[in-house]
């Protein structure tokens, strides 16, 4: 009896152990990148931004983002000669979703870990909700002309979508990754023009970036 009560516990402990993951709470990340404005004027440059944010990790696959961006936004309009360049800051909250949530409940707890595997691990998704404050450096107007009526401030609610990268070994402390944002404005002046019949504004990103995990580890049981 003791000698079957021993074996179950050699074959149990190793299960136990594979089938848990150990994760830091926090992180804490800069990021640069190019803004992009999706408005009235079609011709668009890419302008620097500059993001910092703060995440907090429900568990190793589900994470909570505060994020402030401040960057620039430029574009024109070669039909209208209109033209705009604009500074602007922004904060969100966002949820994140990584896939390696599926990979890992797939593969099993002593399935080998492949590079594809390690990729799709950092793989993520998100979306959230937030605020974009811009102010219009410069801008071309014209009296009378209701094509080139607008504000030069503005602020509006947005609401981010994103799809990123991170390599994502889930207890590295230093994380690099990449990411493309998309967030969709609830008003028409993001750019400096407010036209009768336009369409909502929307600005775009797709940046790099850098963050440092901390906090004691916490084991999450898949």
């Amino acid at each position: 009896m003791t000698r079957k009560f021993t074996l179950l516990i050699v074959l149990v402990i190793p299960l136990l152990t594979n089938a848990q993951k150990l994760y830091r709470k926090f992180s804490v990340g800069v990021g640069t990148g190019l803004a992009y404005s999706h408005g009235d004027l079609r011709g668009r440059e890419g302008k620097n931004v500059y993001i910092g944010n703060l995440e907090y990790f429900f568990t190793p696959y589900i994470v909570g983002n505060g994020e402030l961006q401040v960057g620039n936004m430029a574009g024109y309009g070669l039909e209208t000669n209109r033209y705009f360049r604009s500074e602007f800051r922004s904060v969100t909250g966002n949820l994140k979703l990584y896939m390696g949530r599926l990979t890992d409940r797939f593969r099993g707890p002593y399935a080998y870990k492949t590079k594809l595997s390690q990729l799709f691990e950092g793989l993520y998704a998100g979306a959230g909700a937030g605020m974009i404050k811009s102010a219009q450096q410069e801008i071309y107007r014209q009296e009378d002309n209701d094509l080139y009526r607008g504000w030069d401030t503005d602020r509006d609610l947005i609401f981010p979508v994103s799809v990123g990268l991170d390599n994502s070994s889930f207890n590295s402390r230093i994380v690099a990754g990449v990411r493309y944002q998309y967030a969709f404005g609830l008003g028409d002046n993001m750019d400096g023009y407010a036209i009768k019949g336009s369409t909502r504004d929307m600005y775009s990103t797709i940046s790099v970036s850098l963050k440092y995990r901390f906090g004691s580890e916490h084991r999450y049981f898949q």
